[in-house]
């Protein structure tokens, strides 16, 4: 009897599960077919959770909100295009609660301009969140939808302000608040968690055009702040760039990842700019940054197989100082892992004009490090740091990369090599690493720094560490220089210097102790090695 009542609750149990159980998932499509929603607004606002939309090869307009669990699949990315206003896609309605969760494949996100963003109901034209997709926040400005991209194209959108309001935290020379304006991810802004695979993020923009008025142009491909997944992707020929009279900032000329993470696995950041032509004085901070890749303080960063290359990073000033750094990547605080990668060619330049007085320092052709890291396996090749100044200083260091942290950045299996730092101008020129500076914590083991150059010409100055020059500069007196070298060859790398100048360290130059370990320096001009 108790057998019996127990299956006949079972049975009651199941006839209750099958009556509370949601509608299968359907699939609906796009077009002028019958049966088929004719715009793709009215296909998502009648689709519910765990439906598939299909789309159908042609173009369809933009500037739609999902707020559904949906698939949406189109008929290829050469075939299907959705382009047109700004977003072209809202993934998740902004500052909602419950974001969903979205799949895209199979189309081309285009020509979306985005010159003002909607914060919790209000709209800001001194925000621009995303020409291409938005991801934002959701309630209480917690994580958005979780997206996955896969074989599509982002390419072509802008995101660009259209009206500044005052800063908070910056005070311009007049002793009035700087005017603020940001455009952030001319492709994608990511407030959410996005998976992009077989993917490209490509010609998109921020600041746009001479007269604009954004201060800060940031992550022209891809501006994130939750984690950032990107496989077999392409992030190439994206631009930030901010023009006077307000630009203060360009950043992430591909990719800007404030927090969350970012990781890279047989990608792609190629031929993106970072550019800034700024008109303020010294007294505003200013800067360009990070022409391929640029992690925040919370976002650590993995590439792996992956290649940056190309990128351009340019700051110049008519009034102040013109200051760049991190061609190819920069870890702000973040721990970089970078394993069988390449970062090759990229280009770091500040200039101001013939006679000024100001200060054009650049440096980091490869990239800058700030916390614990790893390098195995890497190329960092072919990257090249240029200062120009007028008749004040001209400052430019670390052909490839900048260790500056107290924290140990390992290089292991490594090549760093043919990198070039160059310094001109009328006045004091200093440049310094040709293919590494070192500040704090670095040790290097079975790689080569070889044919690295030091190029410098100015009335005074000095050029030191043909190959790596390990000491102290400004603002890094808190850390004390530990290089350390294990089975590492510095080879053919030279410094070229006009006459008067302060010459040292072909090789290598410190300042401070260094562990040499089975360390080969040779074949170095015009000396080998200084302070050693």
């Amino acid at each position: 009897m108790q057998r019996r009542m127990m299956l006949q609750g079972a049975v009651v149990l199941a006839a209750c599960t099958a009556v509370a159980a949601p509608a299968s998932a359907a699939t609906v499509c796009v077009g002028n077919h019958g049966g088929c929603y004719r715009s793709l607004q009215t296909a998502v606002d009648a689709a519910h959770d765990g439906d598939t939309i299909r789309l159908g090869p042609g173009t369809y307009q933009g500037g739609v909100t999902i707020d559904a669990s949906v698939q949406l699949r189109g008929a290829g990315a050469g075939a299907t295009r959705i382009r047109g206003s700004g977003p072209v896609l809202t993934i998740g309605a902004p500052f909602a609660p419950d974001p969903p969760t979205v799949s895209i494949s199979g189309v081309t996100i285009s020509g979306g301009v985005t010159s003002s963003t909607i914060v919790e109901g209000e709209r800001r034209p001194q925000l621009a969140w995303g020409g291409g997709v938005l991801i934002p926040p959701s309630a209480g400005g917690e994580r958005g939808a979780t997206v996955a991209i896969a074989d599509s194209a982002i390419e072509r959108n802008v995101a660009a302000p259209s009206a500044t309001v005052s800063s908070q935290n910056v005070q311009c020379p007049d002793g009035q608040p700087c005017p603020f304006a940001g455009g952030y991810g001319g492709g994608i802004y990511n407030a959410g968690s996005l998976t992009l695979t077989r993917t490209a993020v490509a010609h998109n923009r921020n600041g746009t055009r001479p007269g604009a008025v954004a201060s800060d142009a940031e992550g022209g491909g891809i501006y994130s702040t939750g984690p950032l997944s990107l496989t077999d992707s392409q992030v190439v020929d994206n631009e930030s760039h901010a023009f006077p009279p307000n630009a203060r900032y360009a950043t992430g000329g591909g990719i800007l990842s404030e927090s969350g993470g970012v990781t890279l696995r047989r990608s792609t950041v190629a031929r993106n700019r970072a550019i800034l032509e700024s008109s303020w004085p010294a007294s505003v901070d200013q800067q360009a940054v990070g022409g391929g890749m640029l992690m925040g303080d919370d976002s650590p960063a993995t590439i792996e197989r992956s290649q940056i290359v190309d990128n351009k990073l340019r700051a110049f000033n008519t009034v102040g100082d013109a200051i760049a750094f991190s061609g190819g990547v920069h870890g702000n605080f973040a721990v970089v892992t970078m394993l069988d990668s390449v970062v090759g060619s990229n280009h770091v330049t500040a200039a101001v004009p013939p006679g000024s007085s100001s200060t054009a320092s650049a440096d980091s052709g490869a990239g800058n490090i700030n916390a614990a890291s790893t390098i195995d396996g890497s190329r960092l090749v072919s990257n090249t740091v240029t200062a120009i100044g007028g008749a004040g200083p001209a400052v430019a260091g670390a052909g490839a990369l900048w260790a500056w942290t107290g924290d140990p950045i390992d290089v292991r299996d490594s090549v760093i090599s043919c990198n070039r730092v160059v310094a001109t101008g009328q006045g004091e020129v200093t440049a310094r690493g040709g293919g590494v500076m070192n500040v704090g914590g670095l040790r290097l083991q079975t790689t080569d720094v070889s044919q690295n150059t030091i190029r410098a010409l100015g009335h005074s100055g000095e050029a030191l560490g043909g190959g790596i020059w390990n000491g102290t500069v400004p603002d890094s007196e808190d850390l004390t220089p530990q290089l350390s070298l294990a089975d590492v060859l510095i080879t053919g790398n030279t410094i070229a210097a006009g006459r008067g100048m302060e010459v040292h360290g072909g090789g290598l130059f410190t300042s401070q102790p260094v562990t040499l370990d089975r360390a080969r320096i040779r074949a170095n001009r015009p000396d080998e090695c200084a302070g050693c």
